[in-house]
């Protein structure tokens, strides 16, 4: 990682050598989680998060260039796209990096007991974690519309076990459309190698490999004992059925029949990511034995499940309602209230009848198990607890709740949130900025000539572009503004904090993006017309900012379409790509 920053300071670091001291600060931070140094490890992440940055910047921008040069002249050279970034890359941030691993340097080598507590004010006072610090609403960037691109982001990272050369360099290519990585490995004897290097989001996995016949069931047993946290999708020639009830059996996600597509691989990825495991899932464990407390916590908080633990039950109630669990763990057998009993409390309160609840017991006669069940309970573990069964239960569990809810409040085409749900968000939006005087906007976005292009190719072809326009709106907005399909060809967009002005340029630069993503498209053109309202300036509710929203796409639509307007309040300041 020195070698690294001397040769960025030196301005002659090379790809293989910062992929290289990425691969080892993201070990560092691994280990430093493990052995509970949290500001180690929170030194260790800054750094993988700049490192990442560097590859980040110049796959993006080199991706844009194409489209905005025909608007721009360049010279070759690779914008980054924004002043933030401009000043994370400047000498003196440079500069502040190399302090930042100075400072990890000497947290190494502090004894065990030593407190560092010190280095947390200095990484406050650090200007280079102020620029990666996480997006936060302030006074000067709630009219930015670039706001959510500032930042270094990381890229959920695919880790492709596969021996087609041809199919695996197109996916890569394919990736950087997608906003992902790929981390190929031809020879799947070296899986597990890359894997102790660098930890990916998901596994695409190939059974067939002629030289080793059995190596992918292998594999997938691998990841599933040993990374069961990290999705598995098979893609393969073998088609059995045998086949598919042996990945089913070990955990696998997906099951893709060759001869499949980049497209085709990529929007399964996608699909698995949006119902991958919940990263800050909560769970509170209840147990008078701090011992078997202290195993779930080893055992689940690795895998970044933020775990509250409680040894008295008669605390059970407070503890509940201050933590917001997704998940319970509860003791059976514990003295004053034992687990059927806080099982039964849980179930009959209107706000928390439906949270997973999983009891701990040391019997496994029928009575027992009976008693579970009939107390409302989604499952049990018998002590004493085991990794695997204690991960798969759990994470297993939290899966099913979260597809349940996905169910019912997700446009299942686009995976953008439906009309419903979005609505019941939005009112909660307008509440808050009648409540603390923030700007709020609302986005109406219609596909322009669908119609056509269900006619021309069919609605199979409507639907790929339907589904990844909503990918791009997902990608591209901040996670606290609400992305949703209201139905057919309609998108909305709720933007909290941003003026009109700022969400009329928000929409101009998903609309470039929407340009770039099917320039080279021979087949259709997509565009979109949008409008933007702003609360309360041209609404005061969400049926009055429909209306004037709607009204400014139809004046979108009579001067062209592939454009955004403001609504009519603000009717002079047309901006037209």
């Amino acid at each position: 990682v020195e070698q690294a920053v001397n040769a960025l300071e030196a301005g002659h670091l090379t790809e293989e050598l910062r992929k290289q001291a990425q691969q080892q600060v993201h070990k560092l931070v691994r280990a430093l989680d493990k052995f509970g140094l949290v500001e180690g490890s929170r030194l260790a992440q800054t750094i993988e998060n700049w490192l990442q940055f560097v590859n980040i910047s110049t796959t993006r921008n080199s991706g844009k260039q194409r489209y905005r040069s025909r608007r721009r002249n360049y010279d070759n050279q690779i914008e980054l796209p924004s002043p933030q970034l401009q000043q994370l890359s400047s000498p003196t941030n440079i500069q502040n990096l190399a302090s930042l691993v100075a400072l990890l340097s000497e947290e190494l080598q502090q004894p065990p007991s030593a407190s560092s507590g010190d280095v947390s004010s200095e990484l406050e006072d650090n200007p280079t974690i102020t620029v990666l610090k996480e997006y936060e609403l302030t006074e000067e960037n709630k009219s930015d519309p670039l706001a959510p691109d500032q930042l270094p982001k990381k890229l959920p990272l695919i880790l492709v076990i596969d021996g087609d050369v041809q199919l695996t360099q197109q996916l890569e290519r394919e990736a950087v459309n997608w906003d992902m990585q790929v981390k190929v490995v031809l020879d799947p004897r070296e899986a597990r190698v890359v894997m102790d290097q660098e930890i990916p989001d998901v596994v695409l996995l190939d059974l067939m490999f002629p030289n080793y016949p059995e190596v992918g069931i292998a594999l997938l047993k691998y990841f599933q004992n040993q990374y069961p946290q990290i999705p598995v999708i098979v893609s393969t020639q073998q088609n059995r059925f045998s086949d598919r009830v042996e990945v089913a059996r070990q955990g696998g996600r997906a099951f893709l029949s060759k001869p499949v597509t980049p497209i085709q691989l990529l929007e399964t990825v996608e699909d698995v990511l949006n119902q991958a495991r919940p990263s800050t899932a909560k769970v509170l464990a209840v147990d008078d034995d701090p011992l078997v407390l202290e195993s779930i916590r080893h055992f689940l908080q690795p895998l970044g499940v933020q775990i509250t633990t409680l040894e008295e039950p008669d605390q059970f109630w407070e503890q509940l309602e201050a933590t917001g669990p997704d998940l319970l763990i509860l003791d059976l057998d514990m003295p004053q209230f034992n687990g059927i009993e806080l099982c039964q409390v849980v179930r009959i309160d209107r706000i928390w009848h439906g949270l997973p609840i999983l009891l701990l017991c040391e019997h496994q006669d029928s009575e027992t198990i009976h008693r579970i069940y009939e107390a409302g309970a989604d499952d049990y573990i018998f002590k004493p607890i085991t990794k695997s069964e204690l991960v798969t239960r759990v994470f297993h569990r939290l899966e099913r709740t979260k597809l349940l809810r996905s169910l019912g409040e997700t446009d299942q085409l686009t995976g953008v949130a439906n009309r419903r749900q979005s609505t019941i968000e939005f009112n909660r939006l307008l509440h808050l900025s009648q409540r603390y005087h923030q700007p709020l906007c609302y986005a109406l976005l219609d596909l322009n000539n669908l119609k056509q292009v269900n006619e021309e190719y069919g609605h199979v072809m409507g639907d790929r572009i339907l589904k990844r326009l909503g990918q791009i709106l997902r990608q591209k907005f901040r996670s606290e503004d609400i992305v949703a399909r209201w139905g057919g060809k309609e998108f909305f967009i709720g933007m909290y904090g941003l003026n009109r002005q700022a969400g009329v340029r928000r929409l101009q630069e998903i609309l470039e993006t929407v340009s770039e993503e099917f320039d080279d498209c021979d087949l259709v053109q997509v565009t979109f017309s949008a409008g933007v309202a702003e609360y309360p300036e041209d609404g005061t509710d969400i049926e009055s900012l429909y209306r004037a929203a709607d009204e400014a796409i139809e004046r979108a639509k009579a001067i062209g379409q592939d454009c955004v307007l403001p609504a009519q309040s603000l009717a002079g300041n047309i901006s037209q790509l």
